[in-house]
């Protein structure tokens, strides 16, 4: 590999120019006629254009020599085999076929030029687009020369190029919390209701769990899509500066994982309990309902909970709704039922209204835990000062502890009903 200047690989682009200067150089060719048409937009073109004003190293441009072209130039031809787009942005932009246009995300130097044609800008700014040094990397002989391996090559250098996706994009500024916390978490869930493939394809199954951490981290999200809601999550709980995110995942990463931890075991109570399933035992969550409506609700739980004893002493009760107003429903049925003309953000956003106000009505059924000094004493008196799981009496000098017939994680009241009194041994035996 090599590098070269911009102004120096353009000025290769002009035969005449190359023969009235006499350069022994090789005409490069961005774009040969059996090559498909240029793609990129102009928003595309401004983006190389900041990459330039950053001094930022783009992936490296190949090229094809063609020696035995010796019609134009003595020294034949390159033709560019990947990465004509990069060079053909900063030339044209050299020949004022474009102006910069500012996004959010521009350099100073396009938010403070915006507007302007490459000969508007001041010659510092245009020798640093001129100097900008591109890598080149010319396809050796015997690959140029044998097709297969021509080819390998080129389907290696497009799988590279496919467009990223949203986590994708977003791996360099969260690599900390992948690393500490998605990626473990990612083995709880694989093969699961939420999650039933066994290989996360592309960050699919990372993005789900952000978005759990997104819902029981922010109380009131304002969110027009579930990458809107993770991009939220980052701002609000992750900090704006990598410094912050990686301060802030090594102070929570633990508290994060628990929370993912919580989720799971949600979700599995509620697979005991048969919500996700059909009459025959058989998994049958339609897959809108589970890529929505399911994180949606895990996440809501996780956070009205949180504690997963909290939960369970009323999952019975939990589960028989959900699966009434929520698990039980088609797409379609829960689109007429929360209303919207589509699936998108605004279904959403009403979807987790509604389910809101469904996990307060869950939180306000969750019982004390401990019972009351008086209604120990009144059950002992009325169990004849006997331990219930012995038989013994309980004297005077023996402590004694108030026990949950059924227990209270899986749904027992903390009522005289449910109460049982035994020796503080037989009850420490019996946990």
């Amino acid at each position: 590999m090599a590098q070269y200047e911009a102004q120096d690989l353009k000025l290769r682009t002009n035969a005449e120019l190359i023969s009235a200067t006499n350069r022994n150089v090789p005409l490069l060719r961005t774009r040969h006629e059996i090559q498909r048409e240029a793609c990129w937009k102009s928003a595309d073109k401004v983006e190389m254009i900041d990459t330039c004003f950053q001094n930022w190293t783009c992936p490296p441009i190949y090229v094809i020599e063609h020696q035995e072209l010796t019609d134009v130039v003595p020294d034949g031809e390159e033709h560019v085999f990947d990465g004509a787009h990069k060079l053909e942005a900063v030339f044209e932009f050299i020949d004022d076929k474009f102006p910069l246009k500012a996004t959010t995300t521009s350099c100073k130097e396009i938010k403070d030029h915006d507007g302007k044609l490459f000969s508007q800008l001041p010659l510092n700014l245009k020798q640093r687009i001129r100097k900008y040094r591109f890598v080149v990397n010319t396809i050796d002989d015997e690959t140029a020369h044998d097709p297969d391996r021509l080819q390998t090559l080129w389907s290696r250098l497009n799988r590279a190029g496919v467009k990223l996706n949203q986590f994708e994009l977003g791996i360099p500024v969260i690599r900390p919390l992948i690393v500490s916390v998605l990626l473990p978490a990612c083995e709880l869930f694989k093969g699961t209701v939420l999650f039933p493939w066994e290989t996360s394809n592309r960050g699919s199954l990372e993005q789900l769990l952000q978005v759990l951490l997104a819902l029981t981290d922010i109380a009131e999200p304002k969110f027009t899509s579930q990458n809107c809601l993770i991009k939220l999550w980052h701002t609000e709980c992750l900090g704006a500066t990598m410094v912050e995110r990686t301060a802030r995942v090594a102070e929570r990463s633990e508290g994060w994982k628990e929370v993912l931890t919580r989720c799971h075991k949600i979700m599995e109570d509620l697979r005991q309990l048969n919500i996700f399933c059909n009459a025959e035992g058989v998994m049958d969550v339609a897959d809108a309902l589970r890529k929505t409506e399911l994180p949606f609700v895990l996440g809501r739980l996780a956070r009205r909970f949180d504690r997963i004893e909290k939960f369970r002493s009323q999952k019975v009760t939990i589960a028989a709704r959900l699966r009434a107003e929520l698990f039980s429903k088609k797409p379609e049925e829960m689109l007429t039922k929360i209303g919207g003309a589509g699936r998108n953000g605004a279904y959403q956003k009403k979807l987790l209204q509604f389910i809101d106000r469904m996990v307060d009505d869950f939180a306000g059924m969750v019982q004390p835990r401990l019972f009351t000094k008086a209604q120990k004493k009144a059950k002992l008196k009325e169990q004849g000062g006997l331990c219930t799981a012995c038989g013994e009496k309980i004297l005077s000098h023996q402590l004694f502890d108030g026990d949950h017939v059924q227990e209270w994680s899986e749904g027992g009241e903390t009522t005289m009903e449910n109460l049982q009194i035994l020796h503080r041994h037989c009850h420490q035996s019996k946990l």
